[in-house]
């Protein structure tokens, strides 16, 4: 199999350039006339760098790594659409960490490298989408304790969620849907202050 970056190649919700991954016969051809699979140039950079055996199953960051409060909401309330989508279709990512997130400098998020995701029926008892919303509270913790402010008291909110993923009991954590609803009443709460002032 070969990957193909190629510029603009894929829109997702809102206009804006995503992954597309996708086995396309002919588009994809190099030297010997294989098919590969075709990606977009996702615009961006790292959330943060691969593990390693210190870190075992976590992200690592650069000491200087911040972010604000919105820069948090917007990237997370993205990822969590995102696996949202992914869960809804019976897809899990299998490598939810943050050198898998490309986010750019308004905090838009793609998630990348899918090379660990596999197929699962969506109705059935699996609890893939309760690992992953696991994974997702692991990062959005990382972030929140990276976060330069607390923009009119929201990093409660962010802490709660937090919380809620990462409980013991995969069946008492939140899906996909609920963490992407709450991220999105943090984000509204935030425009409602903004426009006040």
């Amino acid at each position: 199999v070969v990957m193909a970056l190629v510029p603009g190649a894929g829109r997702v919700a809102g206009g804006q350039t995503g992954v597309v991954m996708a086995l396309v016969p002919g588009a994809g051809r190099v030297a010997g006339g294989q098919t590969g699979v075709v990606m977009a140039l996702v615009p961006g950079t790292p959330l943060g760098k691969a593990h390693d055996f210190d870190s075992v199953l976590r992200g690592r960051y650069p000491a200087d790594k911040r972010a604000s409060v919105s820069y948090v909401l917007e990237c997370f309330s993205g990822l969590a659409a995102g696996l949202h989508w992914l869960h809804s279709h019976g897809i899990a990512h299998g490598d939810v960490f943050a050198h898998n997130l490309m986010v750019s400098e308004e905090g838009s998020a793609v998630l990348l490298d899918f090379g660990a995701a596999f197929f699962y029926d969506p109705d059935s008892e699996a609890p893939y989408s309760k690992c992953e919303i696991r994974a997702f509270g692991l990062l959005l913790k990382d972030m929140e304790e990276r976060s330069i402010n607390d923009e009119y008291g929201v990093r409660p909110a962010i802490r709660g969620l937090v919380q809620d993923c990462l409980l013991e009991e995969p069946a008492m954590r939140p899906t996909f849907a609920q963490a992407e609803e709450r991220l999105n009443e943090m984000k509204q709460m935030l425009l409602s202050v903004n426009r006040i002032l």
